[in-house]
């Protein structure tokens, strides 16, 4: 009866730990299975990314970037000394007993360069084009600005979405208006600085033909096509 008890219970032992061995091997074969499958989800998404960037095509760059994001970075480092300052220039002034329209004056005329000088040159440099890229499989340029702060902004849009105005503004070459927005931008690029002259070219409509703006009806233009 020992002896019976006994190999039962052997045989029971030997069970629990041939399962919770089966049971190990098969969480190890989960896991280097797991690990596998994410391993070939990260190469495929790395090179669908490799793919994109690879479609997305550098057709011109804004030589002027360099010297653009250093004015800014000055500008908005003056603005902050001059907040900065104001309190204490204020105090000073107080003290050597000027008078409060003379002071009001001063906080104001250096408040004019703190404040308005960096907003006028991020007007100017907001429509500076510093990388301008398109992707041939969409057929969408990708142009990137420099913001306020200095952070890189993209504007995607594509050439159905370009506006050239009749009366060029202010360092504006053409208007875009993104996918999906009522809004259009203004943007400033340089023709010298295109790799290939094409993309200019479409940008600006050269490709299509002139429209002289003679205001002719349809029969008039008809009989001018004629002849």
């Amino acid at each position: 009866m020992l002896l019976a008890r006994s190999f039962n219970c052997f045989l029971f032992k030997n069970t629990i730990l041939a399962t919770s061995q089966h049971v190990k091997d098969i969480n190890t074969v989960n896991i280097n299975r797991a690990f596998h499958v994410s391993r070939i989800l990260s190469v495929d998404k790395k090179n669908q990314f490799i793919e994109n960037s690879q479609d997305d095509k550098r057709v011109y760059y804004g030589t002027l970037t360099p010297q653009i994001r250093a004015v800014k970075v000055f500008s908005l480092t003056t603005s902050l000394i001059g907040v900065i300052a104001q309190p204490f220039l204020y105090e000073q002034a107080s003290k050597l007993g000027t008078s409060t329209p003379v002071i009001l004056g001063i906080c104001g005329f250096i408040g004019f360069f703190t404040f308005i000088t960096p907003f006028l040159i991020h007007i100017i440099a907001s429509k500076y084009v510093t990388e301008l890229h398109y992707n041939s499989n969409t057929n969408e340029y990708c142009a990137t600005t420099i913001s306020f702060f200095m952070t890189k902004k993209k504007i995607k849009f594509r050439k159905e979405n370009v506006t050239v105005p009749e009366v060029p503004g202010m360092f504006t070459s053409f208007l875009v208006r993104p996918e999906g927005s009522t809004k259009q931008y203004p943007l400033f690029v340089d023709p010298r600085l295109f790799d290939d002259v094409s993309h200019y070219i479409k940008l600006m409509n050269y490709d299509k033909p002139i429209d002289f703006k003679l205001n002719l009806t349809e029969e008039e233009s008809e009989r001018l096509k004629k002849k």
